[in-house]
């Protein structure tokens, strides 16, 4: 169960991971038509655009760009539905970037440099999370090479010379201490899992 899910969280990461990465092509892209002298309507096509074409029909972040220019087609407020398609997104990064464009939009502004600064954090914030990722993953190697080498070591001793280890299946006090170090093999287990889980 503990196994499933930690599986299941690390699936709900890499999710998320690369949603944020949809999200940077989309504000680069966005950043791009503003500074070309787009409004941020035709920013926003240019945009969903840019996604089809990088990511494909299997970007998660393009079926929720697409419905927002649908509805600025039929003349809602760009920011408005800019924000909605935030919101219903549940994405932290996203929420925070449609409440600076409506802020800047508010209060005349650069939506240009906004876009820019916000893409160059973003990047930061991916290029910090890359190179936690590989030295957790390291560090995770590490971490099951430690739990399987008494495993190992038990099984060598097994085929090898039974009657040193015999007595720790056979004799009450030997399944006594065998428990408990099976206890302590899990709980090291779960904890190795937990210090592994980093939010950046």
């Amino acid at each position: 169960m503990t196994v499933y899910i930690s599986l299941r969280k690390r699936d709900e990461a890499n999710k998320k991971d690369r949603l944020i990465r949809e999200l940077l092509d989309a504000v680069l892209a966005a950043e791009t038509a503003l500074r070309a002298g787009s409004a941020l309507e035709s920013a926003f096509l240019y945009a969903e655009d840019e996604l089809r074409r990088l990511w494909g029909g299997g970007s998660s972040l393009l079926f929720l760009w697409s419905r927002m220019n649908k509805r600025i087609a039929v003349k809602e407020p760009a920011v408005k539905a800019f924000g909605e398609m935030a919101a219903g997104s549940k994405l932290r990064e996203l929420t925070e970037l449609a409440e600076l464009t409506d802020y800047a939009r508010r209060t005349g502004g650069g939506l240009s440099g906004l876009m820019g600064t916000f893409a160059s954090q973003l990047e930061q914030k991916i290029g910090v999370e890359r190179a936690v990722r590989a030295e957790l993953t390291e560090k995770r190697m590490e971490k099951n090479m430690m739990l399987l080498l008494p495993l190992l070591i038990l099984a060598y001793l097994n085929l090898t010379s039974y009657e040193w280890v015999g007595p720790l299946y056979e004799a009450h006090e030997g399944r006594a201490f065998m428990t408990v170090c099976l206890l302590v093999y899990g709980v090291a287990f779960g904890l190795g899992e937990k210090y592994m889980r980093i939010t950046v």
